[in-house]
């Protein structure tokens, strides 16, 4: 049997185990950047999805209220559309169930209600047409449906939505309608807070009947 040369030597116990310590800590490092990595990478698609929701639901909620009017006809009678034009709002701070003629903006925490004029351009109709449109947030699936019609569309990954009448300091007179969305990102730590939007939006109709005194506004409304 040959021996090894007087220059080179086997490793020691020692050594094998701090080189395979020295593997583990190295293999341990990457498996972690790569995992928190990968965390990121999906929770941040995540975000961004339900960035894009927010910001659609946010876009087609101020087009359908900047139509928002009450909804008034002949059978009201002149006195009704007058209170209608000077308390267009109907607000509450429970979601109770709105019942009986009132068919006015109808706002709580979670739900927004209101009539709105069905054709974008002007109408040239005696008795334009007006559709519902209901906004309302479920908690428990965590999504924002609209629903106009038979036309349904939800609205996911929000942690909180909230509605409420609110006045501008520019704008005193006006009433307009404040909205928060809460994104749902339930990997947040307690110290951090996940993405909230808040807007806010008008109604032309709304604005015009309560700033122009001078408006004679005498047109009734008819259904889709």
């Amino acid at each position: 049997m040959k021996s090894l040369p007087p220059n080179i030597r086997g490793l020691t116990l020692i050594e094998i185990i701090a080189g395979t310590l020295i593997i583990s800590i190295v293999m341990y490092m990457i498996s972690s950047f790569t995992s928190n990595m990968a965390f990121k990478y999906k929770h941040g698609f995540v975000s961004l999805e339900n960035f894009r929701q927010a910001h659609q639901a946010v876009n087609m909620l101020r087009h359908d209220y900047n139509m928002a009017c009450p909804y008034v006809t002949a059978g009201d009678g002149i006195e009704e559309l007058k209170k209608f034009l000077m308390t267009p709002l109907a607000v509450t701070s429970i979601n109770e169930k709105f019942v009986g003629a009132n068919r006015r903006i109808r706002i709580s925490p979670t739900q927004l209600i209101f009539y709105k004029y069905a054709e974008i351009g002007f109408s040239i109709s005696e008795q334009p047409q007006v559709e519902e449109v209901e906004y309302r947030f479920n908690p428990a699936e965590k999504k924002l449906i609209r629903q106009c019609g038979e036309n349904i569309r939800e609205f996911r990954g929000f942690r909180e939505v909230e509605f409420k009448a609110f006045v501008h300091a520019g704008n005193p007179l006006v009433p307009a309608v404040w909205a928060r969305i809460l994104l749902d990102q339930d990997y947040y730590k307690d110290s951090e807070k996940p993405l909230e939007l808040t807007v806010f939006f008008n109604s032309n109709f709304v604005a015009d009947a309560i700033n122009h005194n001078d408006w004679q506004y005498r047109t009734y409304h008819q259904p889709r």
